[in-house]
């Protein structure tokens, strides 16, 4: 019993990491005038949206570039880490 009280604990240390990712890129784009409005947010229409930025983030300095692609990149570990808790195919939901 102790173990499963254990991984519910885990996965929800994990959902809130994940949530607080997702609202360190939100802030960071929405401070450069950049916000998502063809539908919800971590969608995969939201997620071609977002690594679509690559074309916006040319004229930003090498330093902004960095610490978006960081930010996406610990999401991506962090969903990763979800195995069955968040599934694969959910990743961006």
């Amino acid at each position: 019993m102790r173990s499963r009280c254990e991984t519910q604990c885990a996965a929800g240390t994990l959902q809130r990491e994940c949530l607080k990712s997702r609202h360190y890129i939100l802030k960071f784009l929405a401070r450069r005038d950049l916000v998502f409005r063809e539908g919800q947010n971590w969608t995969g229409k939201h997620s071609a949206w977002l690594l679509g930025r690559s074309s916006v983030t040319r004229c930003w300095r090498r330093r902004t570039r960095w610490v978006f692609g960081e930010y996406l990149a610990l999401l991506d570990y962090k969903l990763g880490r979800g195995g069955s808790w968040t599934g694969r195919s959910r990743r961006w939901r």
